[in-house]
């Protein structure tokens, strides 16, 4: 892999965003896009229904289907491009040079071919997998260790260049996808104003720049009639060291955001912790932002609060708002009071500012549907957050995310939720949110004991939630290292757990020593994972029973759905395995807040 310069180390970030358009499936193109003005030719049963039915049709179609009807001839083929290939994806694999190679020999030659590939895409991302690059530019340490270090950096500066190439070629060829609608750039490497202006002329309608390293002094080039018509942006670029310049101006920024203002629905901005991030001067006083819904900024630290006055404009539409508490923004959210057309607000953790500021903003709305607070905080915040003059601040809360500093909710904590009579949606977590050390020795028959008003709920979410095991007293059985120990209770019987092949598997002689401690700890591990799994089984089971709308929970690293017949209630796993890094989680909350806001 290449070694990364200093301007392109990327600070991890708490969970990553989600745009509009991924909380919905991606819809491959109708037949009459793709076939365009030409007439269908072929003599394929399937051609002999309306064009509208074949649209319906083609869905239920299997992967196997699409690969044989793709041979049956050229219309047919056509179709099953439109369905293989709605959604691209370039990583400098040898599957996607020929990709990129058939794009370039369709608009270098377009009427060599009847059908063309590239109208059939919609969303393309642009992600280079180091592995595939070096095993192509032959710089893994392999290719390299016999050469001198001369002959190394000069293979590796070839390399970059040709990485450049192949970049600007991508760039170059989006103005000749007419029905590319999602543009998903992921890549570290430099974006050049040449670049952009590929980008700028291209028919997107969301743009994800998730990681490129720009000039400070970037200027977008202007477009026709002044206007770029973008819908969703999400902006987390990283600035060149050595472009760095005193002043406060970021070009760059104004210039994308002046272009796309008028059209913009959701705007995400992630910027760097520890580090200076892109100030917002000279934003231009006519500049709105007049169906702007969706904002995340999370670890924008502005110089000043221009911006956040075009957002928070007096006729704003903005229904969805993500912040962390960086001092400019919490004085100006404080001030700013009310916001009629906000549903949805979250507040994300930072340490740098007092959080009055920001429960005062939560007590200006409490017209809420939906409120996330992920910085851990004193059970005693959360109750001035949702009681003030001893009356309950919210009436139509639906959907509610706190998170406990303290490794547990108070029964009085939990008393005050519980009193949210409106609540279908709740998260709750406890304790240390980073590192393998769980603190939350959660107890499930207090929480529904006190939980148990909420007749409503559809989905309970627990996330750093760990268990207490009576396992053997020689091992460390304790809940802050349930995962990472994985002990087994003393009476647990194996057999139960395990087949039969796995059983003869373990009473076997093995040849070595470290075979046999290998094999032995692997099915250890393997019957902790399916006693957890069932532990968790029974536990989202008895909250079944109790909230009889529930839908779907997470607890112990496992998503549940719930399974309900006229006659019981019971939990079934969504997963195979545990998702400690909760990624699953992340995109199924988003979907069901979403559609909530």
């Amino acid at each position: 892999m290449l070694p990364l310069h200093a301007s392109q180390k990327q600070y991890p970030r708490r969970r990553s965003h989600t745009m509009l358009h991924d909380t919905q499936p991606l819809i491959p193109l109708s037949l009459g896009r793709v076939i365009g003005n030409k007439s269908i030719r072929s003599s394929f049963p399937l051609f002999q229904l309306p064009v509208e039915l074949i649209d319906q049709v083609t869905p239920y179609l299997s992967s196997l289907d699409i690969r044989r009807l793709s041979l049956v001839d050229r219309d047919t083929n056509q179709l099953a491009r439109a369905l293989q290939f709605a959604h691209v994806t370039l990583d400098y694999s040898e599957h996607a040079m020929k990709i990129l190679s058939k794009l370039k020999d369709e608009v270098q030659y377009p009427t060599r071919t009847r059908h063309r590939l590239g109208v059939c895409i919609r969303r393309l991302k642009v992600s280079t997998t180091r592995d595939h690059f070096n095993v192509r530019e032959r710089i893994t340490l392999e290719e390299l260790e016999g050469l001198s270090m001369q002959e190394r950096l000069s293979r590796i500066e070839a390399a970059k260049q040709h990485e450049a190439r192949y970049l600007h070629s991508i760039c170059d060829l989006l103005r000749h996808l007419p029905n590319l609608h999602i543009l998903d750039w992921n890549d570290e490497s430099t974006l050049t104003e040449e670049m952009m202006a590929g980008v700028v002329s291209s028919s997107i309608r969301h743009l994800r720049l998730d990681g490129p390293i720009l000039n400070r002094q970037l200027v977008l080039p202007p477009v026709d009639g002044n206007l770029w018509p973008l819908e969703g942006l999400y902006l987390n670029v990283g600035w060149s060291l050595t472009t760095l310049t005193e002043g406060d101006t970021t070009p760059f920024v104004v210039s994308i955001l002046k272009l796309v203002a008028p059209t913009l629905r959701q705007l995400i901005w992630c910027g760097y912790a520890d580090r200076l991030s892109p100030p917002t001067h000279h934003i231009e006083e006519d500049m709105q932002f007049p169906v702007l819904h969706d904002v995340v900024l999370d670890q924008v630290k502005f110089k000043d609060p221009s911006l956040l006055r075009r957002i928070f404009h007096d006729r704003t539409t903005l229904r969805s708002l993500s912040v962390d508490s960086c001092s400019t923004i919490s004085h100006f959210l404080a001030s700013r009071g009310q916001v009629t057309s906000l549903n949805s607000f979250r507040w994300d953790w930072s340490s740098s500012t007092s959080d009055d500021e920001m429960i005062e903003f939560i007590h200006s709305n409490t017209h809420l549907s939906c409120l996330e607070v992920t910085k851990p905080l004193l059970p005693e915040t959360f109750n001035t957050i949702l009681i003030r003059d001893q009356r309950l601040c919210f009436d139509n809360l639906v959907s509610l995310h706190l998170i406990s500093q303290e490794p547990e909710f108070p029964p009085e904590t939990l008393g005050i939720i519980a009193s949210i009579e409106s609540l279908r949606h709740l998260w709750l977590s406890a304790g240390a949110q980073y590192g393998m050390r769980y603190q939350w020795a959660i107890q499930h028959d207090l929480v529904i004991e006190s939980l148990k008003t909420l007749s409503q709920l559809e989905s309970i979410v627990f996330t750093r939630d760990s268990y207490r095991v009576n396992g053997h007293p020689l091992l460390d059985s304790s809940p802050e290292r349930y995962y990472m120990n994985k002990v087994l209770p003393q009476d647990l019987l194996l057999n139960d757990y395990l087949t039969e092949d796995e059983m003869t598997k373990a009473d076997m002689t093995p040849v070595s020593f470290e075979r046999s401690i290998r094999l032995r700890d692997a099915l250890r591990c393997l019957t902790w994972e399916r006693w957890h799994q069932s532990q968790m089984v029974m536990h989202a089971t008895e909250y079944s029973r109790v909230f009889t709308n529930l839908k779907w929970c997470f607890m112990g690293q496992l998503l549940m759905s719930i399974d309900e017949t006229p006659y019981w209630r019971i939990a079934e796993l969504e997963m195979e395995e545990r998702d400690p890094a909760l990624r699953t989680l992340f995109a199924h909350w988003d979907r069901t807040v979403r559609h909530v806001a």
